[in-house]
């Protein structure tokens, strides 16, 4: 197989498993409660932490970073397939897509910050510690304390990081890519 028709396989393969919607699985397979009948009607995982407990949050917070985002950027890298960092950028991006707009619900989803977490983590450690360092340090010590708000603007300044770490063109494009 071509290197483009790798690429393609693996972009689309995972926005599809992306799309699973892995908080309402849970939550039907745990107490039978559909997230999209109850509380904010959110599918992600802060609704579903309100709905049936933080625990049921074990299964679903490390398939969503490792499986939905880490996982394909390293299958793009130069340590497994070697489709370069633009393939890897598409890669994350595509998992954050899927998992934000599913294809299994309707193209609705959850906010996609865990998915986010582990892209940027596989693409770049020090971007995801500036990524993190914003929005933890924003609810720390300032007046604002909603943490939501602090994780959209550190998603917003996150551009400006990657060109200031010297980061990659694809990497630059997945900063921006996940904003709009």
């Amino acid at each position: 197989m071509s290197d483009p028709l790798i690429a393609l396989i693996l972009v689309l393969g995972t926005y599809l498993v992306g799309s699973i919607p892995t908080s309402l699985v849970v939550t039907k397979l745990a107490g039978n409660v559909d997230l999209r009948d109850v509380g904010t009607r959110n599918i992600g995982i802060s609704n579903l932490t309100n709905q049936i407990g933080a625990w049921w949050a074990v299964p679903v917070v490390p398939f969503d970073i490792v499986v939905k985002g880490t996982l394909p950027v390293l299958l793009a890298s130069d340590k497994m397939l070697d489709l370069g960092v633009g393939v890897e950028a598409v890669a994350g991006l595509a998992g954050i897509i899927g998992h934000n707009w599913s294809i299994f619900v309707r193209l609705q989803g959850g906010r996609g910050m865990a998915t986010v977490l582990g892209a940027t983590g596989a693409l770049s450690f020090p971007l995801l510690i500036v990524y993190g360092a914003v929005a933890s340090l924003g609810v720390l010590f300032s007046p604002w304390k909603d943490s939501a708000a602090w994780w959209l603007i550190a998603v917003l300044i996150m551009p400006v990081w990657a060109v200031l770490l010297n980061l990659p063109a694809g990497v630059i494009g997945f900063c921006i890519g996940f904003i709009v």
